[in-house]
């Protein structure tokens, strides 16, 4: 339902495939992903709906999408968070010794 992916500028761009249905839906994953992963809300941006980039879904067209949405987006940043936090001390001791 969500993809969060750290952006090189640091970041997050939220991919979807969940339409917006005037819900609340897209603010949700916003919200969520900016509190789980303690950034300001301008640095999450939601590209939701694009066949080019994300799998067709015919999803579900009601008020529980913003439910899920907000479910889906914080178990990602969670993720998210984890990978980065498994990774960034690595990253930097290679940096430190190269």
């Amino acid at each position: 339902m969500v993809n969060l992916k750290l952006d090189f500028d640091a970041g997050i761009r939220a991919l979807t495939k969940e339409a917006n249905i005037d819900q609340g839906s897209t603010a949700i994953f916003v919200l969520a992903a900016a509190r789980v992963l303690g950034g300001a809300l301008s640095r999450v941006r939601v590209i939701a709906n694009d066949t080019v980039i994300t799998r067709k879904d015919n999803g579900s067209h009601s008020p529980r999408v913003t439910f899920m949405a907000g479910n889906a987006t914080i178990e990602a940043a969670r993720r998210l968070c984890a990978i980065a936090w498994w990774r960034a001390p690595r990253l930097l001791a290679k940096l430190q010794s190269g």
